[in-house]
């Protein structure tokens, strides 16, 4: 069931979004993304909705970590759709939750898990529909750190793959893309232990393996780790896969992907609004899919809620 956006402080903005009279959207694509067919469909959309009265600036997506250009693009703004993958709907996140903006996507991504949550799709008319029927929910932002995140995080088996893909990239990639980054990080992989603690209690897990923190349910493969994990409870649901070799790790993930995992022995499950977790070794981090660095220090990692929730104009009739 989504949950809409509640009105209070915010009462005049939400009605304003669903009375259809304002549309100012803002397009951002991410210019790599689908080998450049993200590029052409925002075009697309853009012709679309000039052609249906809407005010449309369209701009391609930025990699700097300051997102001060981002806000300036959203003043004046009633929508912004992101045409691109899980990343860039990541990078545009917290500027959007910060100005209540609502965002839609139109998915060039690897995975899309953000679009298959919400019900986005590629298809121009059915984007150009969502715009003007404004049906608003709301979910939450979290955050590693200081670094956002909508879907997941990972740290172990996944995390080491997300990297090495990272490290190699050239231009564009795919599912294939992560075949010989598996196959590396499957020779070299050791299960890492954690020592991780919920809501500042005593450490639940002191195991080795891949540790899944989500917002969603959404996994990539359809593995969906956390398959109880609710985006908008201002919670967030965590799942150890044990393992010490990439045997083990194999095996969780065969357990994911059937929805076994809560079978295994000595897997771990916990929900909470912060956890943190501290290893002896540094370790690697991803966000939503993509390669991230542990900020303030390499052994220690703080997941939480933000104060700010995401708007997103949901797609679906119900």
């Amino acid at each position: 069931m989504v949950r809409l956006a509640k009105m209070g402080d915010n009462a005049r903005l939400i009605a304003d979004l669903s009375n259809g009279n304002r549309m100012h959207p803002l397009i951002l694509f991410n210019p790599i993304a689908g080998g450049g067919r993200a590029n052409e469909a925002s075009q697309h959309l853009a012709e679309v909705l000039s052609r249906r009265g809407f005010q449309v600036v369209c701009l391609p997506t930025r990699a700097e970590t300051d997102d001060l250009w981002l806000r300036d693009a959203l003043q004046g703004r009633d929508a912004v759709v992101v045409v691109g993958g899980d990343g860039a709907v990541r990078s545009v996140a917290t500027a959007a939750a910060m100005l209540r903006v609502p965002l839609a996507q139109l998915p060039f991504g690897t995975e899309n898990l953000f679009a298959r949550h919400w019900g986005f799709s590629r298809e121009i008319e059915r984007m150009a529909h969502t715009l003007k029927a404004r049906r608003i929910a709301e979910m939450d932002v979290a955050r590693a750190n200081s670094a956002p995140f909508l879907i997941m995080a990972g740290i172990g088996f996944d995390a080491d793959v997300v990297h090495d893909l990272a490290k190699n990239r050239k231009g564009t990639i795919s599912k294939w893309s992560y075949f010989k980054p598996i196959l590396r990080t499957m020779i070299r992989w050791r299960g890492q232990p954690w020592t991780i603690s919920a809501d500042g209690g005593e450490p639940f897990s002191t195991a080795p393996g891949t540790l899944v923190v989500a917002n969603m349910r959404e996994y990539a493969a359809r593995l969906d780790p956390c398959p109880d994990a609710v985006c908008d409870d201002q919670r967030l649901d965590a799942t150890l896969m044990p393992a010490r070799t990439v045997v083990g790790s194999a095996v969780c993930a065969v357990l994911a992907w059937g929805r076994w995992l809560r079978v295994h022995p000595n897997a771990t499950h916990s929900r909470g609004s912060t956890f943190v977790v501290k290893s002896e070794r540094p370790f690697q981090l991803q966000l939503d899919g993509d390669a991230m660095v542990p900020s303030l220090n390499d052994d220690r990692i703080e997941f939480s809620i933000q104060p700010e929730r995401l708007l997103v104009l949901n797609p679906k009739e119900s």
